[in-house]
């Protein structure tokens, strides 16, 4: 169903429409352990006609505000630290769209630039 959503994706970013991704998750981290990246998130910004801007974000502390276990009431006054990135250049894109055969790399290539600016973003 959601290789079905990304031409939409597309159309919306297209737009500069705001769209969050929780690329690095897909599920609740109860680990808080690195989750490697969804290579979907590569794919969608490969197909773009129009590169977007890419804002890599991390929280951490909303299991302290509404906990992953029972009784699920949420807490106030908790501490959670949001960290912001500075936008990813993904300009090397453009060079690569006029050929078709280059698309599998320009989809590993966008993965490991945005893998790269979140592990930077999650260890600073």
């Amino acid at each position: 169903m959601y290789f079905r959503l990304i031409p939409y994706i597309c159309i919306l970013l297209t737009f500069h429409l705001l769209i969050v991704i929780f690329a690095f998750e897909g599920k609740v981290n109860l680990e808080k352990k690195f989750i490697r990246l969804k290579w979907g998130v590569g794919r969608l910004i490969a197909e773009c006609s129009q590169l977007p801007i890419v804002l890599p974000l991390w929280h951490i502390g909303m299991d302290n505000i509404l906990p992953n276990h029972r009784p699920y009431i949420p807490r106030v006054f908790q501490k959670l630290t949001v960290a912001v990135g500075d936008p990813i250049d993904l300009s090397f894109l453009t060079s690569n769209k006029t050929s078709s055969s280059n698309a599998v790399s320009s989809c590993r290539s966008t993965y490991i630039i945005i893998y790269i600016n979140g592990t930077e973003l999650i260890c600073a």
